[in-house]
This record gives structure tokens, C-alpha cells and sequence, in this order.
């Protein structure tokens, strides 16, 4: 069993170390664009991020999920390869279709989003990211498939280079702004895609399946609606921000939401790249599937949380160094919430995987959705009052209601003894670690980063003192320890 969760978490760190480059961008740029954006600029951009993901849902139609489960479970070669062929042309099909619409309508949609015609030509660049994107989405699968989860990493993390570079020559000297973010975005997108093109090709065999294309939407399309609720779930507060409140409010709590996306990329979204990986091959080979996602799910809310404190002890501290206008500096309020609010986030998404295993899909999108209206219901009442404090309330409870829905179907589908009291001590003894970091703040920056770092690494200590941890589970890490300890001890020795 504990090889098995080693496997996930080799795979899944591999997939971090690309992730979390390509992800991270717009963090890592932050000087430059809080010195080159308004934060009503910086408000744009945050919708803008909201219609990349929402487009890339309905565009890609969830289609590399069926083609995860029908490529990874055919036995011919020539099966394979006709999959890859048929989702590349119909892709490709629906991407066309959607470029002709949009040129015409471009300043309809900039109106709907910004309430102004004059943005249309950010909606042209973004559709062609996103198309990129898509058509790149099923070389990445293969990738997966095939656990070549390195070869995996640097493709992204050159997507990850090309973009870091024009995005300084275009918005730091050649001061193109919004458009420049737009332009890098596109561009290596782009050269991402021309890489992969020759290793997609090689896997193509020249034939459409048209039965199993139905096959695969009627499998893939509750997912895609669900991805969409969970958009909406997540970033549709920015949308109700621009009409309740004001684009720089907008501004500040997508500044939080970035810093607290560093969890959804490095963790959550990383993790769920490796998961499918093994858990099919656990649910395949009947190795006590149950067992194993009970589990993970328990290493992965440790994880999740550990993280999660880091982030929250020192929102403030990186924000301010980070962001050169200090109109910025209020963002770290909201982190705290979209932490924990992440943190729910991750927990459903796995056991929404456990309901593609009976093939109960279908109840995702309805899941989500209700969470959505009910997100949506929360913002309407709680942004009036609160401004971007009201939209992080909200984003917890509504993520909460979505995990508690979810873990209701997966018991009815796919029952899983979920280790509940173990992780509701996780969450308990992380929030009191939290509480523990707050008088820490008007401490001079050293002291600060010092008497935090002291708190966040007691985490498992912690956990080792009241008894959380399982006889095997500590025999494992004393055999990891020892592992290592002479390792260590080689690389020191003279001579060695």
C-alpha cells in the first residue's frame, strides 16, 4: 500500500516541479506588474484569467479525461492511436468553429465582462491561448499515460521560461501592459505546442472513430460542466466583484487568490496529475482500492494543511515585499480563508475521481453547481457588507457544502472508511499553529521569519506527541530517517 502512495507522490512531484513554474508566472512577476498595472488593471487581468479557464472547459469539452480512461485501458496499439486522432481533429474542429464566431462578437463579449466594447482585441488573444492550450492538453495526457512525468516537467517548464521572458520584454520594456501578458501568453503556448507536435503524431493512427467519440462525450461532458461550475465556484466571486464593489477590490483579492494558488498548483493540481496514474492501476489489479484512497486522501489533507500554514504565517510579509505599490498591501487579509477554502477544494476533487470509478460522473456537475448557485447566493449577500472579505467568507462555505456533497456520493457509490477523526485533528492542530504565528507580527522581519519557521516546523512534531501518527507509519519514517542519515553521513565522510 505504502509503495503504491509512493508512486503517486514521485509521480506528482515530478508533474510539481512543471506545474508550479508555469503556474507561478504571474507570482513570480509581480513587482513588474504591480508597478505597470493599476489594481483596476490588475482587476482586468483577474477576468481575464477567469475566461482563459472557463473557455478552456468548454472548448476542450473534459475530453483528455475519456481519453485518459479509453487510451489507458485499450489493449491494441492501432486503438490508441486512432483516439488520439480522433479528439486532435475534433479539437481542432470545435477550435475553428469558435475562432470564426468570436472575431465577429468580440466586442459583445468585451461588454458583457468589462462593460466596455474596447477590450475586444484581449478576447482574440486569449481564444487563441486557449486553443493552444486545448490541443496541447492531449500530448500532456500521453505524457501522463506513458509516466513520463520528466519528460513531462521540462516541456512545461520551457512553456514556463519562454513565458517568464517575454513577459518582462513585453510589460517591462516595451510597456505593452495587459496586452503584453495576452501576447506572452499566446506565444508560448505556441512554442509548447510545436515541441510536442512530432511525439503526438508518432502515437496517431490515421483513422476517425466516430462510435467512440459519442462514447467519450457522453463520458466527458458532466465532467466538463462540472469543471465549469468549479470555475465559477472558485473565480466567478471576481465577476461579482466587479458589479458589487470595485475593480480595485477585484485587484486585491486576485492578488490573495494568487498567493494562495501556489497550494492549488503545487500541491492540489500536482497531485491530481499523479493520482489517476496509480489509482487506476490499483482499481485495475482490485489491490484494496478503498484502502489506498482513504490513504492518500489523509497524506494529501497533511500535506495540503502544512503548506497552507507556511502560506498563511507569511501572506503578509511576501505580499509587502513583493507588490512595489503598497495599495496592494491589504491583500494578505483574504489568504488565511482561500487557504482553507483550497484546502476543501482539494479534498473534493478527490473524491470526485472516486466517482469516475463507478462511473458516476454524471452527479459531479450537479454537485458543483449547486455549490455554485449557493456560492453565488453567499456573494450576493456577503460582498454589499464585507467587499473582497465577504467574497472569501463565501468561497469557504461554499467549498465546504461542495465537500460535504460530494463525500455523501462517493459513500453511496463507491464507499471509502475515510480516516474522518485524523483529519479533523490535522485541521484542528493547524489552526491552532496559525493562531500561535499572529503575535509574531509586529516582531522586527528577522525575528519574525525565525520565530514562525519554529512554529510551522512543529507541525509533525506536534502531530508525533499526540499520538496521530500509526505504529507502521512511524517504523516507516524511522526506516526513511536512517535511510538517509547514511546517505548523509557518506556525502560528509573524508574521501567519499
Amino acid at each position: 500500500m505504502l509503495d503504491k502512495l509512493k508512486r503517486t507522490v514521485k509521480h506528482s512531484a515530478i508533474f510539481a516541479l512543471g506545474k508550479i513554474g508555469a503556474k507561478l508566472v504571474g507570482f513570480i512577476l509581480l513587482p513588474i506588474y504591480t508597478r505597470e498595472l493599476s489594481t483596476a488593471q490588475y482587476g482586468i487581468l483577474a477576468l481575464l484569467e477567469m475566461a482563459d479557464l472557463l473557455g478552456g472547459h468548454v472548448l476542450s469539452l473534459s475530453l483528455q479525461n475519456a481519453l485518459f480512461r479509453w487510451y489507458a485501458l485499450a489493449q491494441d496499439e492501432n486503438k490508441k492511436g486512432n483516439y488520439v486522432f480522433t479528439l486532435a481533429v475534433f479539437l481542432s474542429g470545435v477550435s475553428l468553429l469558435s475562432l470564426l464566431l468570436a472575431l465577429p462578437g468580440r466586442a459583445y463579449i468585451s461588454q458583457f465582462l468589462f462593460e466596455t466594447p474596447e477590450y475586444g482585441a484581449y478576447i482574440i488573444y486569449l481564444l487563441i491561448s486557449i486553443i493552444l492550450q486545448n490541443l496541447g492538453r492531449i500530448p500532456f495526457t500521453l505524457l501522463r499515460i506513458e509516466e513520463k512525468s520528466l519528460r513531462f516537467a521540462v516541456l512545461v517548464g520551457l512553456q514556463f521560461a519562454v513565458s517568464l521572458a517575454l513577459n518582462i520584454y513585453f510589460v517591462a520594456f516595451l510597456k505593452w501592459g495587459i496586452e503584453g501578458v495576452l501576447l506572452a501568453q499566446v506565444l508560448s503556448s505556441g512554442a509548447v505546442l510545436a515541441a510536442l507536435l512530432p511525439y503526438s503524431l508518432k502515437r496517431m493512427r490515421f483513422r476517425f472513430e466516430g462510435r467512440e467519440l459519442k462514447e467519450m462525450l457522453a463520458y466527458s461532458y458532466p465532467i466538463m460542466f462540472a469543471a465549469i461550475a468549479a470555475t465559477v465556484l472558485s473565480l466567478g466571486d471576481r465577476f461579482l466583484l466587479t458589479r458589487l464593489s470595485t475593480l480595485s477590490e477585484v485587484g486585491l483579492y486576485s492578488l490573495g487568490y494568487k498567493f494562495t494558488n501556489i497550494l492549488k498548483v503545487f500541491i492540489i493540481d500536482s497531485f491530481l496529475l499523479g493520482l489517476p496514474i496509480i489509482g487506476w492501476q490499483v482499481v485495475r489489479e482490485n489491490q484494496q482500492p478503498q484502502r489506498f484512497f482513504s490513504k492518500t486522501l489523509t497524506y494529501f489533507v497533511f500535506f495540503l494543511l502544512w503548506l497552507g500554514l507556511i502560506l498563511c504565517a507569511y501572506a503578509k510579509g511576501i505580499i509587502h515585499l513583493f507588490a512595489v505599490d503598497s495599495a496592494y498591501w491589504d491583500a494578505y487579509r483574504v489568504v488565511p480563508f482561500l487557504a482553507v477554502g483550497a484546502v476543501l477544494m482539494g479534498i473534493q476533487r478527490v473524491f470526485f475521481f472516486q466517482l469516475e470509478i463507478p462511473r458516476k460522473t454524471r452527479y459531479i456537475p450537479l454537485i458543483v453547481g449547486g455549490a455554485a448557485l449557493l456560492n453565488v447566493a453567499l456573494n450576493l449577500v456577503l460582498i454589499p457588507y464585507f467587499d473582497m472579505m465577504g467574497a472569501a467568507y463565501a468561497n469557504v462555505l461554499s467549498n465546504l457544502a461542495t465537500v460535504l456533497a460530494a463525500y455523501y456520493a462517493v459513500q453511496k457509490f463507491y464507499p471509502v472508511r475515510y480516516e474522518l477523526r485524523r483529519m479533523a485533528v490535522l485541521f484542528a492542530v493547524a489552526a491552532a499553529l496559525y493562531l500561535l504565528t499572529l503575535p509574531f507580527d509586529h516582531f522586527s522581519l528577522p525575528e519574525r521569519m525565525i520565530y514562525k519557521g519554529v512554529v510551522i516546523l512543529s507541525f509533525p512534531f506536534v502531530l508525533y506527541f499526540i499520538r496521530f501518527y500509526e505504529p507502521v507509519e512511524i517504523e516507516r519514517l524511522r526506516g526513511s530517517a536512517k535511510k538517509w542519515s547514511r546517505k548523509i553521513k557518506w556525502l560528509v565522510k573524508p574521501g567519499s
